[in-house]
């Protein structure tokens, strides 16, 4: 469960935008759950970095950087006060 509750830090690409860093692909998964099922933040492209063993979850440049952001600090707030996760399908 504390794989789960890692602090999300959003970052930005100068040339493809917003996204955030995943060491662990069923984090990513639980991740991306949350902002499409909570957030309603579904466009998205996922890369996995063969060589660092690194998930990266980018936003496409028509999602609101400002509110993706409010998305993750809500998220790493609750993961922070609370002792359960988010529901999921």
């Amino acid at each position: 469960m504390d794989v789960f509750r890692r602090r999300l830090d959003l970052k930005i690409d100068t040339e493809f935008g917003p996204f955030l860093v995943f060491y662990d692909w069923e984090h990513l998964d639980y991740i991306e759950d949350v902002l499409i099922e909570h957030f309603d933040i579904n466009s998205y492209v996922k890369v996995d970095d063969k060589n660092s063993g690194v998930w990266k979850l980018y936003f496409v440049e028509s999602d609101d950087v400002t509110f993706i952001n409010s998305a993750i600090l809500e998220i790493n707030d609750f993961h922070k006060s609370e002792l359960s996760l988010f529901s999921t399908k």
